[in-house]
């Protein structure tokens, strides 16, 4: 299951790869990373320093591209296996052509799984569109996009031209980020995230008997909006908030379940849940 074990540091970034470690693989105290496969007929290039470093790059590129596929892949396998265990429970039926019965699921519950298709579907425009901003606001996020990922591609060609290493782009990437957050505020920052098709959202998958979780009422399918008045967007965001502060002490936890807003009180610390990124279009009142 895609899914990462709340309370430990995990990694992060925007543009391109918002989650370096792919969903497929847990975020924990020991995180294992499958190796990338390397068709055996692939040259490895002899040389210069700066041709090795290049080759290095390009390797790095091509990995973080698989990461980015194989994370959808798992989330889908993820996603159909919770169907077709609801359909279980509920009588929802799962199409022989593949489709699923939205119908028949529980209100508010439509398959999150469409719905991220849709919302890749639809193309920026689209997306944009589906926020239900006036022209003046939707042409301004539009530009600010556009300068976001116009900055993002300056910064992959001056890692190229200097030939940077991974950590040295990742630091670029989050410093990126975050000036980026902080300069527009979390409202546009979730819409920008939605523009690019980027998961803005955390998903509970599971919770563990006897967790803060667990004594708080949490369920699988909540999101987790907020912590400690700080939005989340990313796995790593709650990861960090738990583990900061003074632990026990008592924190405002906002969650959405089916769509409405939901405020419990938690001890600092770890939740006790599963988590995993998930894409949700932002509403008006965000």
């Amino acid at each position: 299951m895609t899914v990462a074990l709340l309370g430990v540091a995990g990694v992060g970034t925007l543009w391109g790869i918002w989650t370096l470690a792919p969903s497929g693989i847990p975020f924990g105290e020991k995180e294992s990373v499958a190796a990338a496969t390397v068709p055996s007929s692939m040259p490895v290039p002899l040389g210069t320093p700066i041709a090795l470093t290049e080759r290095i790059a390009e390797l790095e590129a091509a990995a973080e591209q698989a990461a980015s596929e194989r994370e959808l892949l798992l989330r889908e396998l993820s996603e159909l296996r919770r169907l077709i265990a609801q359909s279980q429970t509920t009588g929802s039926q799962v199409q022989t052509d593949g489709t699923f019965d939205v119908q028949e699921l529980r209100s508010g519950e439509a398959s999150t799984l469409q719905e991220n298709r849709i919302s890749l579907d639809l193309g920026i425009d689209g997306r944009l569109q589906r926020l239900g901003l006036d022209a003046d606001a939707a042409a301004s996020l539009r530009a600010r996009f556009d300068e976001a990922q116009l900055s993002e591609l300056y910064l992959e060609n001056q890692a190229r031209r200097e030939h940077w290493g991974f950590t040295e782009l990742h630091a670029a990437r989050t410093a990126s980020r975050n000036e980026l957050r902080q300069r527009v505020g979390d409202t546009t920052f979730d819409q920008l995230l939605w523009l690019e098709g980027t998961p803005n959202r955390v998903e509970i998958v599971e919770t563990y008997a006897g967790s803060e979780a667990a004594r708080l009422g949490l369920q699988p399918d909540d999101l987790i909006y907020s912590y400690a008045g700080k939005r989340i967007f990313v796995p790593e965001e709650i990861q960090e908030l738990t583990a900061s502060g003074t632990p026990g002490e008592p924190v405002d936890v906002e969650i959405r379940r089916g769509g409405k807003p939901r405020i419990v009180t938690a001890r600092r610390g770890p939740l006790g849940v599963q988590i995993q990124p998930e894409r949700e279009a932002p509403s008006d009142s965000e």
